[in-house]
This record gives structure tokens, sequence and C-alpha cells, in this order.
């Protein structure tokens, strides 16, 4: 019997609350106030896809793409460069196709160019370290830094060289590459030319005698040796020491003069050169030779 009244206490009391509420707010501005309240105005963009959510218009059901899990998704646009003010221009971007990233998945760009063969060695773009041999600074044949030995060469039918260096990257400042030819020598190269910087020290041609001036050292025994002439000597003369040595083939094939005397084999010539006796050994001389 008591409980029973206790519950119409409460059923009273509940009444009269509603009877004032009603009294101090009339039913038009109940409804104002239940329309001012919302849920939200999130779309389905804006929501994982799957998951559902209660909003203004009713009940939706997310289409936003989910890239989490660590996976590598392909991304829509890549550049380096500046992108926008205030960045430096060491920056690689990548734009990441729409949807949630958790922080363990990738966003990959395609560059078949960034491998080690198209980079200066010594440098390092996003962990591809650089293979091309940085010719300004190693010394691949000995020569010392920013030397090396050419591959080959080819006139290609004109007066240009062509040298085919070798692999690597060249500054154009601090590296060259070299092609030793032993036939490069002044004696064969006609006197008031130049190759490649060599002045030519020979005549010879249809109509002329040879002719070629030069110096050297003598030998252990007392020789001065030339080579490399192009013509055969018929007229030699060398000064050694203040000697002076002659030997014409016309007027004494197999003897020379020196300061007035007559010496017999001593003087032997060949179709680009000659050995003759000047007395001294291992002395510098100068020579002047003619022929054919």
């Amino acid at each position: 019997m008591k409980f029973k009244k206790t519950w119409m206490s409460l059923s009273v009391l509940v009444t009269l609350a509603l009877i004032i509420f009603l009294t101090l707010f009339p039913s038009e501005s109940v409804t104002k106030v239940l329309a001012s309240s919302t849920f939200g105005n999130a779309t389905a963009a804006n929501i994982l896809n799957g998951k559902t959510a209660t909003v203004d218009a009713g009940q939706i059901t997310g289409v936003m793409a989910d890239r989490s899990g660590g996976l590598h998704f392909l991304a829509t646009g890549a550049m380096a460069g500046v992108k926008s003010a205030g960045d430096s221009n060491n920056n690689a971007y990548l734009q990441p196709p729409a949807g949630y990233y958790d922080g363990t998945s990738w966003v990959k760009s395609p560059q078949p160019d960034l491998v080690s063969s198209n980079i200066l060695s010594g440098k390092n773009i996003l962990g591809v370290a650089g293979g091309i041999t940085n010719m300004a600074t190693s010394n691949p044949n000995g020569l010392g830094a920013g030397k090396s030995y050419a591959l080959g060469w080819s006139t290609g039918g004109s007066s240009s060289i062509y040298f085919k260096p070798q692999a690597g990257y060249y500054d154009g400042i601090n590296t060259w590459t070299e092609y030793t030819d032993p036939n490069l020598i002044p004696a064969n190269i006609l006197s008031g030319k130049s190759i490649l910087g060599v002045s030519g020290t020979a005549i010879n041609g249809a109509g002329k005698a040879g002719h070629a001036t030069g110096s050297g050292t003598t030998n252990s025994s007392g020789y001065a040796v030339i080579s490399g002439l192009g013509f055969t000597p018929t007229c030699i003369q060398i000064n050694c020491n203040y000697i002076i040595c002659q030997w014409d083939s016309f007027v004494s094939p197999s003897e020379f003069t020196s300061n007035g005397g007559r010496y017999s084999n001593t003087v032997s010539v060949n179709s680009s050169g000659f050995s003759m006796y000047a007395w001294y050994s291992n002395t510098g001389f100068t020579y002047e030779a003619f022929g054919n």
C-alpha cells in the first residue's frame, strides 16, 4: 500500500512539471528548439568506407578509401623543385590518392631513370647511390686526377681528330683524355706545319730534297743517333762540344771529316736516320741533315 502511494506521488509530480513546462514554453517554441538541434553535416566522403553515421539527412554509409595497413599506393602526381613559397629546391613531392592513411602506408611514383647509372659517384638521390665515375677526381690510369687514356681515336676522313674517352663524367675544366702516338714527332711533320701543337722540321716532297735540323745527346760510345727523319741522309753536319763533324755521301761515302781530319767507318745511314761518331759520349749536340 505504501508503494502505491509513492508511485502516485511521482506521477503527480511529473504531471505538474509537464504542465509548468508547457505553460512557460508554448508548443511553437518547443518545436523551434527541437528544429535547431542537428546531428552533423558529414557526408559519405567524410566517413570511412563501410562505416555508418547518423546526420541531419539520416543514416549514411561512408565511402572514404581506407589506405592504412602498410600498403603501397600509386601517387597521382610527382614533381621535384619548388612547390610553394618557402620551399627549397631540393624537395621531392608526391601527391597521394584520396583516402585515410594511418602512418604505416606508402605512396610511390615509379621513376625508371632513378638508377645508379644516372647519378654521379659520391652523390645520393632518395637513397640511390651514384655509380657514374667522376673523371675530374678519379685516377683510373695512374696519370693523376682528372687524366685518363682514350680508348681510341678516329679522323672520320677529315682534318678533325675524334677521341673516344673512357666512361664517366667530364666537367670540361679539370678533365683530360689522352692518346699516345709515337709518330707524332717534329721529324714526321713538314717544316712550317703543326699538328696538335707539334711543329714540323721535315722538308720532303716531290722535287724537293729532304732537310731536317735538331738536337740530341750522344750515347755512351760517342755516337749521335737520329731516327724518324723521313728521308735517307746524304749530307750530315754535327756540332758537339765545339767539334764539327761532316759527312757527304758524294764526296767520301765511307769517311767523314772532323776539324780537318778524315775518319773511316764511323757513319751509317738508313731510310729515316743516321748514326755518326761525334767524339764525346753523353754530350749534347745539334745536327743538320739533307737527303732524298
